[in-house]
């Protein structure tokens, strides 16, 4: 079963409460995939991809090139998910089916500046051991915040649970409104927010993250929830597993292209799966910059080599069609070299 982390179809949020849960793993699970290097900052902590469109050459290089950028955005999206899959646990709508938190009290603290919650207050689970400290300059029980506002909890020592459903819980949060938001309604088109962690750390059953420190910005756009950090815009993108194969079903990725320093690129994902490292055959990937794009597709995997078709079109007529060998070092993995293969 897919496990969606941008774009989650809008509900209603509930109060202060309810809301931390569904953020801190989105944020995390989309955001903290590895370094995105050349991006520029927002100046708040917030990493975005290049403002300088890269350029699609209708040449072998510019084939190749796409099919680099197919790869390192589907690796993002991947290892990102992967590396806090422990986190998974926050996004549970009810918290009475198999030890799922959901992370939705009503908002126990509701005095304005601070106070302490009971992992109880925040998980409604039993036993719940430890405290969060709450900084916030707005009233938790309130359904609407106003834009400029802030919440701050500080997870001190949380545990519950047992065997595989065990968590375990410490570090830092903090959510910056940056447009007023409502609760009731949840996320509208517009709305934004600044998140950012502090050594979040912990684990799920035996499954360890963190810690987690990054800033992120979740925003509302349009075309679907969209998270910014570490170099890299995630749209409307589902990251999740079947038959032991990591896929990505839908979204699209905006991040620098490998090939040209300071440039970004789009890739957009319909079906995408990936195992022990490598794609799989009959993965897909559209490369875009403006009315250009490189459709890359896998047309077979081994275990030392990938081969690729890369169709090169603009406004959706051919330009042109490569194919394209990936010859890994070792079958465990390392840096492909990529060649083109002669027309057949």
């Amino acid at each position: 079963m897919l496990n969606e982390i941008i774009g989650r179809p809008s509900r209603p949020a509930g109060r202060g409460w309810r809301f931390v849960g569904t953020t801190l793993v989105t944020a995390a699970l989309a955001a903290c995939g590895g370094g995105g290097g050349g991006g520029t900052s927002y100046g708040d902590g917030v990493e975005a991809p290049p403002t300088a469109a890269a350029t699609i050459d209708v040449t072998s290089d510019g084939a190749i090139g796409g099919v680099r950028a197919a790869v390192a955005a589907a690796d993002r999206a991947i290892d990102a998910q992967a590396s806090l899959l422990g986190l998974d646990f926050l996004l549970g709508d009810d918290a009475t089916v198999s030890g799922r938190a959901g992370a939705k009290a009503a908002g126990t603290v509701q005095a304005q500046d601070s106070g302490t919650a009971t992992c109880y207050d925040v998980f409604e689970v039993m036993p719940c051991a430890g405290t969060i400290a709450v900084s916030s300059d707005f009233d938790l029980a309130a359904d609407q915040v106003a834009a400029g506002r802030y919440l701050a909890l500080d997870f001190r020592s949380i545990a519950f649970g047992s065997g595989a459903e065990a968590v375990t819980l410490d570090g830092g949060l903090r959510i910056d409104f940056e447009t007023s938001f409502d609760f009731l309604v949840g996320f509208r088109v517009g709305d934004s927010l600044r998140i950012t962690f502090d050594g979040l750390q912990g684990s799920v059953g035996d499954v360890a993250y963190g810690p987690i420190d990054f800033s992120a910005r979740l925003q509302q756009s349009n075309v679907g929830l969209q998270l910014t950090a570490d170099g890299v815009r995630y749209t409307a993108l589902e990251v999740g597993s079947s038959g032991g194969a990591a896929v990505i079903s839908a979204g699209t990725v905006r991040l620098e292209h490998p090939a040209q320093a300071g440039a970004y690129v789009d890739v957009g994902f319909a079906s995408w799966q990936r195992v022990d490292g490598r794609p799989v055959a009959g993965s897909s990937a559209a490369v875009s910059v403006g009315t250009r794009t490189i459709t890359v597709s896998v047309q077979s995997t081994t275990a030392t080599t990938v081969r690729y078709r890369a169709v090169i079109t603009e406004s959706g007529g051919t330009l042109a069609s490569y194919d394209i060998l990936a010859t890994y070092p070792q079958p465990s993995g390392g840096v492909p070299v990529y060649t083109v293969l002669p027309p057949p």
